[in-house]
C-alpha cells in the first residue's frame, strides 16, 4: 500500500498560518509589481498581455490577501 506523504494545514506551502505571519511588505510589493506591469502592457498596447496579467493579478495570493486587508482597515 503506497502511503501519502500529503502535509495537513494550509493547501499552499507558502501560504501563512495565521493573518499575523503574512509578511505585508512583501505581498505589496509583489501587488504593485504586478500593478506596474499592466500599466506598462497597457501603455505598449498589449491588450493580450494586459488582460493576462489582470486575470493572473486577482488570482495571487497576495491580491487576495491585500484586499481584504484594505477593506478591513478602511
Amino acid at each position: 500500500m503506497r502511503v501519502s506523504s500529503r502535509k495537513t494545514g494550509s493547501a499552499l506551502s507558502h501560504a501563512p498560518d495565521n493573518w499575523h505571519a503574512v509578511d505585508w511588505r512583501w505581498v505589496e510589493g509583489n501587488v504593485r509589481g504586478m500593478q506596474i506591469r499592466i500599466a506598462k502592457a497597457t501603455r505598449g498596447g498589449d491588450w493580450r498581455r494586459v488582460k493576462a496579467l489582470q486575470r493572473m493579478l486577482t488570482r495571487t495570493l497576495s491580491a487576495k490577501l491585500y484586499a481584504v486587508r484594505r477593506v478591513t482597515q478602511l
